[in-house]
């Protein structure tokens, strides 16, 4: 059971929360290129912050050229602008800007996470960006707002001016020039500029004719690599339609993704990022074909680690079915193969979750309405070692979960570990960030039994996490019991435990949940030299296959009755066919 956390949290800049443990807590076109959790404990709200990276000190601007990747700091400023006073407000910058912080962090960035900036505070947080970076230092700043631009300069548009004319604009706002130029100045070894900026005049509804559609091309300097969202003329597209529900634009949602697949070089992992945002947009017959400037030098890899070998296909696109991504998983030879066949798995999973999964309750005032917490898919990640996932705190209006978008932890989970550390932490405008100290002494493990541990469960633990929920139409079940069903050809087991074996469980209840939920899917799993079983995690769903719940489940193997479904699905899984 989740325990109960303060009502309000309010953050003030020298003041922390207190919570009940002691710890502290607390849409529109875009398009360009330079590069935020949240989570909770039991109950417990928790504050997301970035990780800070040990750095060892340069010696003098004449070693720069004897520097080496290892010596090199990796540093991120992220700025994520929607409440626009004098132009149009956007919908998706800042919650883009939060999950590009998201994917650097897991990088080993350490990420400046600026939000709706006026002029003097962007050029507060450039000035300070600059300062930061030495000699041979690796950078990425990322801009997700509204651009500009007049006569072949890019201007990047603080929350608020008020434009009246062009030189007003070019007074009061931020060339890019300029971030490339502080970036150029400090002699990084690899600067990115990634700028999604809305492709459309920004100034058009207002009255004002002010500027030319879209972005100027630019000279990136030796070193440095410039993205935008679109090219010339061309629009970004925040959604593929109506039904699109999700929480990123086009473009961000394909960057989040390739920032995070290892052994990339930075020059391939944009190219990958071009071809498959065309793909999506003229799925939808639109044209957007992200522009890149490259003058890097060399190799340059976000995640170190070995590429995708020739024997799986790139994104695991020879797969179509359920059925079909578990025969490559069984066919894997290397343990390189499974993780990316697994990875690719938890990806699909993740896509097909609804808004906001409900995964624990909390403790309510008989007749006071009963508080739950449910995880955001899409500001969610996770490699199976290390994820980053935000908690909405929601009650139960008329037996159905209902969120308050308003009020958010984000966590930082280290599956090894399983371990959180929350790194931000928001209640209605009032947002808490804490420092490295207060996130290393407020990491935590969630109690057994916990809605945490459920979280955990569902962001770490094979099967769970690679259940096939977007898959379930083609699967063939196999009765084995009242209201049980198999999934015989969806199975999973560990290589170094290959006794045990895992079969995708669906499970129909004698009567719905008070939540709603009608259905679960799990997994089964049975140990082949032991005649013992074991129920894991699952999801419940609605009659009508619409996801409710994660529940996570870590029992102890039990020796199972002859006559019980756990022996039908022993002959099925252990004994020859």
């Amino acid at each position: 059971m989740l325990r109960s956390f303060p009502s309000s949290i309010v953050a003030r800049p020298h003041a922390r929360t207190i919570l009940p443990n002691g710890k502290h807590g607390l849409g529109s076109c875009r398009g360009s290129v330079v590069i935020s959790p949240w989570i909770d404990d039991g109950g417990l709200l928790h504050a997301v912050s970035y990780r800070s990276r040990a750095v060892t000190a340069l010696l003098a601007a004449a070693l720069i050229g004897w520097l080496t990747p290892a010596d090199a700091k990796r540093l991120a400023l992220i700025i994520g602008n929607d409440n626009y006073q004098g132009a149009m407000p956007l919908q998706n910058a800042r919650s883009d800007a939060r999950a590009v912080a998201q994917s650097l962090e897991r990088d080993g960035f350490t990420v400046t996470l600026k939000e709706d900036l006026t002029l003097k505070a962007m050029k507060d947080a450039l000035r300070t960006f600059k300062e930061q970076i030495s000699g041979g230092d690796e950078a990425v700043f990322y801009f997700s707002g509204h651009g500009v631009q007049f006569e072949g300069t890019n201007y990047l548009i603080p929350t608020d001016l008020v434009p009246e004319s062009e030189a007003q604009v070019v007074d009061d706002s931020v060339p890019l020039q300029r971030v490339l130029d502080d970036l150029r100045d400090q002699k990084t070894r690899f600067a990115l500029a990634i700028v999604d900026a809305c492709r459309d005049n920004p100034f058009k509804g207002t009255g004002r004719a002010i500027g030319s559609r879209g972005l100027a091309p630019v000279t990136a300097a030796t070193g440095q690599m410039v993205m935008y969202s679109a090219g010339a003329g061309q629009e970004a597209l925040d959604r593929l339609g109506p039904h699109d529900s999700n929480p990123h634009g086009v473009f961000t949602r394909v960057l989040i993704e390739e920032l995070n697949k290892p052994g990339v070089p930075a020059d391939q992992m944009l190219k990958d990022v071009r071809n498959e945002v065309v793909r999506l947009a003229r799925g939808v017959n639109h044209e957007q074909v992200p522009a890149l400037y490259d003058q890097s030098i060399g190799d340059f890899y976000f995640l170190q680690g070995p590429a995708a070998g020739p024997s799986q296909p790139q994104n695991a696109s020879s797969a179509a079915s359920a059925t079909e991504f578990f025969a490559l998983l069984a066919a894997a030879t290397s343990a390189q193969e499974r993780q990316q066949v697994e990875q690719n798995l938890w990806e699909r999973l993740r896509r097909s979750l609804p808004k906001a999964v409900l995964f624990g309750f909390l403790d309510a005032k008989e007749g006071a309405p009963r508080p739950v917490w449910g995880f955001e898919a899409g500001a969610t990640s996770s490699d199976g070692r290390i994820a980053t996932v935000r908690a909405t705190l929601g009650e139960l209006k008329s037996g159905r979960p209902s969120y308050d978008e308003a009020r958010t932890t984000d966590y930082r989970v280290d599956c090894d570990r399983r371990e959180f550390v929350v790194v931000r932490q928001s209640d209605h405008g009032s947002v808490y960030y804490p420092d490295e100290a207060a996130r290393k002494s407020g990491a935590y493990v969630p109690t057994p039994g916990s809605g945490q541990e459920s979280l955990e469960q569902a962001l770490c633990d094979v099967p769970l996490r690679i259940t096939p929920l977007w898959g379930l139409d083609g699967v063939e079940w196999t009765d084995v019991g009242p209201g049980w069903k198999e999934a015989l050809k969806i199975t999973w087991s560990d290589p170094k435990r290959p006794n045990e074996r895992y079969v995708l469980t669906r499970h129909d209840l004698p009567e719905p949940s008070f939540y709603g939920a009608a259905v679960t899917y799990g997994w089964t799993g049975v140990n082949c030299a032991g005649h013992e079983s074991r129920n894991t995690g699952y999801y419940e769903a609605t009659a009508q296959g619409e996801i409710l719940k994660v529940t996570g489940r870590s029992p102890a193997w039990e020796e199972f009755s002859p006559t019980s479904v756990s022996a039908n699905v022993y002959v099925l899984l252990c004994e020859p066919k």
